[in-house]
């Protein structure tokens, strides 16, 4: 007998950055084990542009579709004229997918779901459960206030959303209009790996250094992509081109600064608590780090949200982040030190 509803478990990420990390937390996170893999990883940063090379973004390393790597997860991709021929429409699929343990994470057109959206808006939408008797979908998304939440929405809106994805907008599947399936695998055992956090750290000193081969990105425009001290180099850059009020700006790099920092000064305590010896400076160095990053963010967005865009007010915001970055690259290099010693 066909379930009625069926709600798979969720954990809200403490800093939510982009859609497919946060989905991807908000599976891990129902296991404590997985700590120790997150730890490890999210220490690289990779900078990019779009729109015509405007707005710069930045992201972790593992970015985009390298969460398909994780090894915690059991992950796959359906085409959807594989769907179509396997199932009577999206909404079978995705009942059958979630029953079967599966969160589905993929493009929608989520003017179908958003009251205050019109024409078609494609954006990543995690979905985790279902209730048929309500007629309701359970997804996460960034959309619904600007902050990653959870929300009941309309069931039958969340298909007709996701089928009304054009091939050249699938963005996540390179064009193949794919859903993406992630289901936590709880008979893995994997450890702490000091080496890849090791070389992580060393991405972070050196210019356009990769730090895992799992970088790549399927893009449908090319694009030039900025690794470790580029980063912030190509961020500088751009906020001295934010005096000209004609130029788009985005929110996301200060905010992805500012969780990259969070998720480091946790790293921290968490290595410690395992008996790795971190020195108490270095710890307390990265909190403050953490705090000033912050501080920076909230400055950035009042800028911003008034058009406060005079030159000396750029000026001094940029130089309060060169002079963290250079405070961050100082702390990286004394930790490597000390993780090496």
């Amino acid at each position: 007998m066909r379930n009625q509803a069926k709600i798979l478990p969720v954990v809200k990420p403490e800093m939510a950055t982009w859609t497919w990390h946060s989905a991807l937390f908000s599976v891990l996170l129902n296991d404590s084990r997985t700590w120790d893999w997150i730890y490890s990883n999210y220490i690289g940063m990779t900078g990019f542009y779009v729109k015509d090379a405007e707005i710069y973004m930045v992201d972790y390393v593992p970015a985009i579709i390298d969460y398909l790597q994780c090894p915690w997860i059991e992950s796959q991709i359906f085409q959807r004229d594989t769907v179509e021929r396997m199932y009577s429409g999206v909404k079978e699929f995705l009942i059958d997918s979630i029953d079967n343990g599966n969160y589905v994470f993929a493009i929608a057109d989520e003017s179908q779901i958003l009251e205050d959206r019109e024409g078609p808006f494609y954006h990543e939408l995690f979905t985790y459960g279902y209730d048929l008797e309500k007629n309701k979908a359970y997804v996460g998304d960034f959309t619904f206030s600007f902050k990653y939440e959870y929300r009941e929405v309309d069931l039958d809106s969340v298909c007709r959303a996701y089928a009304l994805v054009p091939r050249e907008e699938d963005y996540i599947c390179d064009g193949v209009n794919g859903f993406h399936l992630l289901k936590l695998n709880k008979e893995r055992e994997i450890g702490i790996d000091m080496e890849l956090i090791k070389e992580g750290l060393r991405s972070l000193l050196e210019r356009n250094r990769i730090c895992t081969p799992l970088h790549i990105m399927r893009d449908r425009k090319p694009r030039a992509y900025y690794y470790g001290a580029d980063v912030y180099e190509e961020f500088f850059k751009q906020l001295e081109r934010l005096t000209d009020e004609k130029i788009g700006y985005d929110v996301r790099a200060p905010f992805v600064f500012c969780a990259h920092k969070y998720l480091m000064k946790e790293r921290l305590q968490y290595l410690s608590e395992k008996g790795i010896f971190i020195k108490t400076v270095i710890v307390e160095g990265f909190e403050e780090l953490y705090a000033e990053t912050v501080q920076l963010k909230n400055v950035y967005l009042k800028y911003m949200a008034k058009n406060r865009r005079e030159v000396q007010r750029i000026q001094d915001l940029k130089e309060r982040y060169v002079e963290l970055h250079h405070r961050e690259l100082e702390l990286t290099a004394d930790l490597l030190a000390c993780l090496e010693g």
